[in-house]
């Protein structure tokens, strides 16, 4: 199964995108977080492929999220979600 993470600021927003991709793909395993905290304890904790992370989410490191998609193998991915303008992220969408 394809592993993702889902980091949004309520369980709505994350709802929202975990069943979108139930939806979508065949074989995926959705865990979900509302907090920067518990996003990076699952992050370091569980053997995640795609992290989709709200921008505006209090307490996510991008210093560790730059770092965490260089570590991992190849299928490592990480997607950046925003619903308002976040003009300080480019330099985590380039790392």
């Amino acid at each position: 199964a394809l592993r993702c993470l889902i980091a949004g600021r309520t369980r709505e927003a994350t709802a929202f995108v975990a069943n979108a991709l139930r939806r979508s793909v065949d074989d995926v395993q959705v865990t979900e977080a509302t907090s920067g905290i518990a996003f990076h304890e699952l992050l370091s904790s569980e053997d995640i492929e795609i992290a989709l992370v709200d921008l505006a989410l209090n307490g996510v490191r991008r210093d560790v999220l730059s770092e965490w998609t260089r570590q991992g193998p190849l299928r490592r991915m990480l997607v950046l979600l925003a619903d308002q303008l976040a003009p300080d992220w480019p330099e985590t969408a380039h790392a």
